[in-house]
């Protein structure tokens, strides 16, 4: 069982500015995100056969997490039903985590910086008022982190970030009298 006291503090904030003319719409931004968590709990370690025969530990921990991030999107439409867009996402992240333990007495934690690329690429084809065909690919990304621990090996070793390539491939209809 745990005693558990959490706070936490967030703020995120874009700006963008967009463009349309008769072949490109565009949309070029700037993205900020700044978290703080605070985990103030006590961990309960005892016997199972005697639930009398508990050791109650203090457990601090606390991560703040920035990220910033560049990106765009620009769309051509060579013909009135053809698209072709491309699009990409810089990233940095920056996590810093501690994580104290009075009655070990230890101190875990560390500082780590990640950055990424993220592209986009999408075609898509107006064949009918109606009927769209479109095909995709795009990179993502989610920043790495840390864990709380009670070992030091694990709360002072981050885990890496993640990256996923999609595809995506499809139609979108109006058909059925949009039903």
């Amino acid at each position: 069982a745990q005693g558990l006291v959490a706070t936490q503090n967030r703020l995120s904030q874009e700006v963008t500015l967009s463009l349309e003319t008769d072949k490109l719409q565009g949309i070029v931004g700037y993205f900020y995100f700044q978290e703080y968590n605070d985990f103030d709990g006590t961990t309960f370690i005892g016997s199972r056969t005697n639930p009398a025969v508990r050791i109650a530990r203090p457990d601090f921990a606390e991560q703040t997490t920035v990220s910033h991030a560049l990106f765009g999107q620009l769309t051509y439409r060579p013909v009135p039903d053809v698209g072709i867009t491309v699009g990409a996402r810089q990233s940095w992240d920056r996590k810093d985590f501690r994580n104290e333990q009075p009655s070990v007495p230890a101190v875990f934690g560390g500082v780590e910086r990640w950055r990424d690329f993220s592209p986009r690429l999408a075609v898509d084809w107006r064949a009918t008022d109606a009927i769209m065909l479109f095909g995709s690919w795009s990179r993502g990304y989610k920043a790495g982190g840390f864990n709380r621990s009670n070992s030091r090996v694990v709360a002072n070793t981050p885990y890496g970030p993640e990256n996923v390539d999609s595809f995506e491939i499809g139609v979108k209809s109006d058909l059925a009298d949009r039903r």
